[in-house]
C-alpha cells in the first residue's frame, strides 16, 4: 500500500452495508457459521461478494463513513477503543488492501462511492428508446425495458456513469455473441451503440416468468409431468447454444426466463464465449453454488483459472436443475467462500430424500451423473444430457385438481359468523362503515343472497333479508358510511357510491327481494337507488362515482322482470343518460397513456371501470357503443407492459405519478382488466383482445402473495381467471382459479386487521367465501357486486 493511499482521504460507498450476522435470518446465519461478533459487509448491487470481517474490523471500517485517511481512521479508533496505534495499522493493512481492491472502499470524490440507483426514470428518452422500468441496476451497468422508436418493447442494457470504458469490451462480447445466436434459445439483438457516451445493447424483450418460481409452482401441485418438461426445457437450451459453440459462463436461476408455451430462453451473455473465436478467458459470473469443481480446485490452489469448458458448464446446469426438481441446492452450503469451494470440489450430491422430496430415482441418476467432480464422468455433451433426461422418467401420474380441503371450513365458518344468532349480528360490527356495502350490512346481506342461490337455501335467503333490514334501519346512523379512522368520510367517498354509500342499500335490498319474489319491495327498492343517486357528483369512476352508479342501473336491469315495467324503464333511461353524459365529457380527454385529465387506468377508479359498463349495458340495452370506446381501449391496452409471461398495467393515481407502480388485484390492476378484456372480446370478437386478457390473467396467476379479498386479493385474482376460464373454457385457468383460492384459505385467518375485517365483501373473507362458493359450479361464477346478476 502506497503512501499516498496512506494519506489520501477515503470513503465507504453511501449504500455499503455492514451488519451484525446475529442480525441475519436464521437461514442465511447458519451458512456462514456460528458467527459469533462477526459482521456482514456488502454493498447490495455491487457484483462483489459479501464479506465476513469482525467486530473491531467492523468498528474501524465505520471510521470511513465520513471522508477520512487510514492514519486518521486508526487514530480515532485507537483512541476510543484504547487500542495501540501502530499494532492496529499493522493488523488492519491486509482487510484494507482488500477492501480498496474490491472497491468497498474509495477514494473521497469517487464517481463510484455515489449511491447505486438508477439513471432514467419511466417515461426518461435514452437515445431513441423511451424508459418503461428499470428492472435492474448494477454497479456497472443497468437494464431497463424500453420502447424503441416503433414502439416494440426491448431489453436496453447501458453501462453506467464512468463505467463505459470498462463495459465497452463486455457489451462487444455479448453483441457479437447474441449475434452468433440469431435468437436460439436466447433474445435477438436488436440495436448497439451509445447514449451521452454510454455503450448500450438493445436486445428483444423476453416475456417470460423466472424458473424457479415456474419450478415452486409445479411442485406444490406434485406435479413431475410438467416439472419433468420444464427441467427437459432448461437442458435443451443449454445444448441448443452448445451446439453452436457458445458457452453461458453465468449459470444461475436468474438467467433464464419460462415463456407461456414452456420455451426456455437464456438471458444475459454478458460473460459468455463462442469457442475457438473468443480466446481471453472471461471472468466468472453467478452464484459460487453453481460452479463447477475444476474450477473449485483451481481457485483453492491459488492457480489462474482456465477457460471454461463445456462439461464444466454441464456441471453448473446439473446444480441449477437439482435446485429446480427439489427447491434445494444440491449440498447445505455455507456462505464462507473458501470453505464452499472445497464443498464443491469434493462433495456428492445429496438424494432427495434428504432434502425432503419424494425419491426420484431416475431423475436423481440423470443429475449425478452430470454433477460427477470428475469432468470425464460426466455426459459428453450437453445434448447427451438432455436426452437422458428426457428419457429418465415414465410419464408421472397427473396431478388431481387441488379442492382446498379448508374450503368447506371456511364457507361453514363464514356462514356461522354472520348468521342470525351470532354476535355479529346482535351486536353489529365493531366500527363503522356498518352498513355499506363494502364493509357492512348490505356486504353481508348481498353475501348471504348468494350463498342463498348456490345452495337453493331459504333459510340463508330470509337470513340475507333480515340483514338488509339492519342495514336500511340503521342507515341513518353517524357510522353507517364513514370512518374517519379508516379514511372514510364524505369527502373522500361521496354519496353515490354503491359499493360505499347509501345507494348501496336500496340497490341490495332490491336484488334480494327479487329473489325472494316480492315485487313491490323489489321495484320500491329499486326506485329509492334511482333515488338515490340523483345526489350531484363530480368523480366519474366505478368504486366512488358516477360510473358505479350506472353499473349499479345495470344490476337493476339484470334483477327487473322485464322491459315494460316502470322500474325497468327507470333504470334504463337513468343508466343511458348518465354514461351518454360521461362519454361527452371525456370526448376531449388526452389518451390513457397521457392521462393527464384522467390518470387511473384500473376497474375501480380509471378508464377500464368506465369501458368495461359501456360494453355491458350494450349488451343489456342493446344500445349503441359510443364511436370512441374501441380506440380508448385500444390505448387501454396499448398500456400494458410485459411482465414474466402475462403483462401488468401501470397503476397510477396522479397525472405525475411515473407508471412504475403495478400490482395484480381487481381493483388498480390485471385482475380488473382481465374482466373488462373477456367482456370487450365477447361483444368485439377481436383476437387481439382476448390476447390481452390471457396476458393480463397471466399476471394475476404470477403477482406473488397478497392479501385475501376481492378487491386487491386472491378472490378478485381468482375471480379473474375464472373470467378467462369462462371465455376459452381452459381449465387450467379454473386449476389455477382453485389454486389461489386455496391459498386464500391458508392465510386467510393472518389477514384479519381493522382494515380488512372478516365480514367485509370487498375487503375481507366474505367475498373468499362466496369465491369458494362459485368454484363448486364455475360455470355460473361472477364477480360479486360486479358480474352479471342471475
Amino acid at each position: 500500500m502506497t503512501g499516498n493511499v496512506l494519506r489520501n482521504p477515503l470513503v465507504l460507498p453511501e449504500d455499503l452495508l455492514i451488519i451484525p450476522v446475529s442480525d441475519l435470518p436464521d437461514e442465511v446465519r447458519g451458512k456462514l457459521g456460528d458467527g459469533g461478533e462477526e459482521f456482514a459487509i456488502t454493498r447490495p448491487l455491487a457484483r462483489e461478494p459479501s464479506k465476513l470481517i469482525d467486530a473491531a474490523a467492523a468498528r474501524l471500517i465505520e471510521q470511513f463513513r465520513q471522508p477520512t485517511t487510514i492514519v486518521q481512521a486508526v487514530i480515532s479508533y485507537s483512541r476510543q477503543h484504547e487500542a495501540d496505534p501502530e499494532r492496529t495499522l499493522e493488523d488492519s493493512l491486509p482487510l484494507l488492501r482488500q477492501l480498496i481492491g474490491s472497491g468497498l472502499l474509495l477514494p473521497e470524490g469517487a464517481r463510484e462511492a455515489r449511491r447505486i440507483e438508477a439513471a432514467y426514470a419511466t417515461g426518461a428518452k435514452a437515445g431513441a428508446f423511451r424508459i418503461v422500468r428499470c428492472v435492474q441496476v448494477l454497479e456497472d451497468s443497468e437494464l431497463y425495458q424500453a420502447r424503441d422508436s416503433d414502439g416494440a418493447f426491448v431489453a436496453l442494457k447501458i453501462a453506467r456513469e464512468g463505467r463505459a470504458a470498462a463495459m465497452q469490451r463486455r457489451l462487444d462480447g455479448e453483441a457479437s455473441v447474441l449475434r452468433h445466436l440469431g435468437g436460439a434459445a436466447s433474445p435477438r439483438l436488436r440495436d448497439r451503440g451509445a447514449v451521452e457516451g454510454r455503450p448500450f445493447l438493445a436486445m428483444e424483450w423476453i416475456s417470460g416468468a423466472d424458473a424457479v418460481s415456474v419450478a415452486a409452482d409445479l411442485r406444490e401441485q406434485d406435479d413431475r409431468d410438467g416439472l419433468l418438461e420444464l427441467i427437459v426445457a432448461v437442458a435443451h437450451a443449454y445444448a441448443a447454444i452448445h451446439g453452436r459453440g457458445v458457452l453461458h459462463g453465468d449459470v444461475h436461476p436468474g438467467n433464464l426466463l419460462v415463456g407461456r408455451d414452456g420455451a426456455v430462453t437464456l438471458i444475459d451473455f454478458g460473460l459468455a464465449r463462442i469457442e475457438g473465436v473468443s480466446a481471453d478467458v472471461q471472468p466468472r459470473g453467478g452464484v459460487g453454488f453453481f460452479m463447477e469443481p475444476e474450477y473449485a480446485r483451481e481457485v483453492l490452489d491459488g492457480r489462474p483459472p482456465t477457460p471454461l469448458a463445456p462439461r464444466g458448464e454441464q456441471f453448473a446446469v446439473g446444480a441449477l436443475l437439482y435446485l429446480l426438481a427439489t427447491g434445494h441446492t444440491y449440498m447445505d452450503f455455507t456462505l464462507q467462500q473458501e470453505e464452499m469451494f472445497r464443498q464443491i470440489r469434493d462433495a456428492a450430491p445429496l438424494p432427495f430424500s434428504d432434502r425432503g422430496v419424494r425419491p426420484w430415482p431416475e431423475i436423481e441418476a440423470v443429475l449425478s451423473r452430470a454433477l460427477d467432480v470428475a469432468p470425464a464422468a460426466r455426459y459428453p455433451d450437453m445434448l447427451r444430457f438432455a436426452e437422458a433426461l428426457a428419457k429418465a422418467a415414465p410419464p408421472a401420474r397427473a396431478p388431481a385438481l387441488r379442492t382446498g380441503g379448508g374450503a368447506e371450513a371456511m364457507l361453514s365458518g363464514m356462514i356461522a359468523h354472520v348468521a342470525l344468532d351470532s354476535a355479529l349480528y346482535r351486536d353489529g360490527p365493531s366500527q363503522g362503515p356498518l352498513c355499506s356495502v363494502n364493509f357492512g350490512s348490505s356486504g353481508i346481506a348481498y353475501g348471504l343472497y348468494r350463498l342463498a342461490c348456490r345452495r337453493d337455501d331459504p333459510n340463508l335467503l330470509a337470513a340475507a333479508d333480515a340483514w338488509i333490514a339492519k342495514a336500511e334501519h340503521e342507515a341513518e346512523g353517524e357510522s353507517a358510511f364513514y370512518n374517519p379512522a379508516l379514511d372514510m368520510t364524505e369527502a373522500t367517498i361521496g354519496r353515490v357510491s354503491p359499493y360505499h354509500a347509501r345507494p348501496g342499500v336500496p340497490l341490495v335490498q332490491a336484488v334480494i327481494a327479487a329473489a325472494r319474489g316480492e315485487s313491490g319491495t323489489r321495484d320500491a327498492a329499486a326506485l329509492a337507488y334511482l333515488a338515490g343517486i340523483e345526489t350531484p357528483c363530480l368523480e366519474r369512476d366505478l368504486a366512488l362515482g358516477r360510473t358505479g352508479t350506472v353499473l349499479g342501473c345495470a344490476l337493476l336491469l339484470e334483477t327487473l322482470p322485464g322491459a315494460t315495467d316502470p322500474p325497468w324503464l327507470a333504470a334504463r333511461d337513468c343508466g343511458e343518460q348518465r354514461l351518454n353524459d360521461l362519454w361527452a365529457e371525456i370526448s376531449q380527454f388526452d389518451s390513457a397513456e397521457e392521462g393527464r385529465q384522467w390518470p387511473n387506468l384500473g376497474v375501480a377508479h380509471g378508464w377500464a371501470g368506465l369501458l368495461y359498463i359501456t360494453f355491458r349495458w350494450h349488451l343489456l340495452t342493446g344500445s349503441e357503443i359510443p364511436a370512441a370506446a374501441h380506440s380508448r381501449l385500444v390505448q387501454l391496452m396499448e398500456t400494458a407492459r410485459p411482465t414474466g409471461r402475462g403483462a401488468t398495467w401501470p397503476w397510477r393515481q396522479n397525472p405525475n405519478d411515473d407508471y412504475s407502480a403495478s400490482m395484480p388485484g381487481w381493483c388498480n390492476g390485471s385482475a380488473g382488466m382481465v374482466h373488462l378484456l373477456c367482456l370487450a372480446h365477447r361483444v368485439l370478437g377481436e383476437d387481439a383482445i382476448l390476447e390481452s386478457a390471457e396476458a393480463g390473467a397471466w399476471h394475476a396467476w404470477e403477482g406473488g402473495e397478497g392479501p385475501v379479498d376481492l378487491c386487491c386479493g386472491y378472490a378478485g385474482r381468482a375471480y379473474a381467471l375464472l373470467e378467462l376460464h369462462g371465455r376459452t373454457q381452459d381449465p387450467v385457468w379454473l386449476a389455477r382459479a382453485r389454486e389461489l383460492a386455496d391459498r386464500a384459505v391458508r392465510v386467510a385467518p393472518q389477514c384479519r386487521t381493522a382494515e380488512h375485517p372478516r365480514h367485509s365483501l370487498y375487503k375481507g373473507e366474505l367475498g373468499l367465501a362466496l369465491l369458494l362458493a362459485d368454484l363448486e359450479q364455475p360455470e355460473t361464477a361472477a364477480m360479486p357486486m360486479f358480474g352479471p346478476e342471475g
